[in-house]
């Protein structure tokens, strides 16, 4: 079993995508870590460049453009689910427990209300 580096954030950006995405090589590469996701490997939440960055139009030589908002996403995600950075977890419970922590709470808004892609999470 693989073992995948995810940003806490990403988690929801991977519960919610439906083939949008900033460019089509992200859409491309955002499908194929899912697929790869689908196997439950074990994910390990990371405070810098995961999976889904590599392909990401804000990824600026392997630094976001848009740290100081996705580090807040992050936290969030994190103080929600009761996780840390470096934590390890099979990524289907990553999902389960921001299904329960996270959406059925009500605090998606909370955490990333302002995300450009929000509106495709209602």
């Amino acid at each position: 079993m693989s073992n995948y580096k995810i940003r806490p954030h990403h988690g929801l950006c991977t519960y919610f995508f439906k083939g949008d995405g900033y460019s089509d090589a992200f859409v491309e590469n955002m499908t194929l870590v899912l697929a790869k996701l689908k196997g439950n490997p074990i994910v390990t939440l990371v405070s810098d460049e995961d999976v889904i960055c590599a392909a990401c139009p804000n990824n600026d030589h392997h630094t976001c453009t848009s740290i100081e908002k996705v580090s807040r996403y992050d936290t969030g995600v994190l103080t929600a689910l009761g996780l840390s950075f470096g934590d390890n977890i099979p990524f289907q419970d990553f999902q389960m427990k921001i299904k329960q922590e996270i959406i059925e709470q009500d605090k998606l808004s909370t955490i990333c209300g302002d995300c450009e892609w929000f509106p495709i999470c209602k």
